[in-house]
């Protein structure tokens, strides 16, 4: 028992809550208000408006396009426990190493989170064993992407 009422448990369940309630979901008129940013993947160093949302799609394209991402936000998984948990740990998500899971259809995706300092060939290493098809469940696919970092997968059984 430690000197205080509460434990690690506790605190860590209060911060989930909280950060559940500073992220909730933006509405529909929040999503537009953003859409005049720029498009990534058509942003170029000579880009002008046209590499805008408001510079290539028209009001209906704008509600449309607006529609489409309040979907995926509202589709979105909660990951509020998880980034807690990984905070404490003082894990980093890493946004270039995860495992796609395949069976016609994405059925699972394995993200991985790192110690800061760990280095990049270890984090690689890390997700190639899981991936390997001797310790999962499922067997890995020849048809990898080209980054190594990533694998994909295939179900079988």
């Amino acid at each position: 028992m430690t000197d205080r009422p509460y434990t690690d448990a506790d605190l860590r369940d209060q911060a989930v809550g909280l950060l559940q309630c500073i992220s909730s979901p933006p509405t529909l008129d929040d999503v537009k208000q953003w859409l005049p940013a720029w498009i990534p993947s058509i942003r170029t160093e000579d880009s002008g408006r046209e590499a805008t949302w408001g510079g290539i799609l028209d009001a209906a394209e704008m509600q449309t396009a607006a529609d489409q991402i309040n979907t995926l936000i509202e589709g979105a998984a909660d990951t509020s426990a998880w980034a807690v948990r990984l905070g404490a740990d003082a894990l980093k998500p890493s946004t270039e190493h995860e495992i796609a899971i395949e069976a016609g259809r994405p059925i699972a995706r394995i993200h991985f989170a790192f110690e800061p300092d760990m280095p990049e060939d270890m984090r690689t290493g890390l997700v190639k064993v899981s991936a390997s098809p001797s310790i999962a469940p499922w067997r890995a696919e020849a048809n990898r992407p080209t980054r190594a970092k990533t694998a994909t997968a295939t179900y079988s059984r």
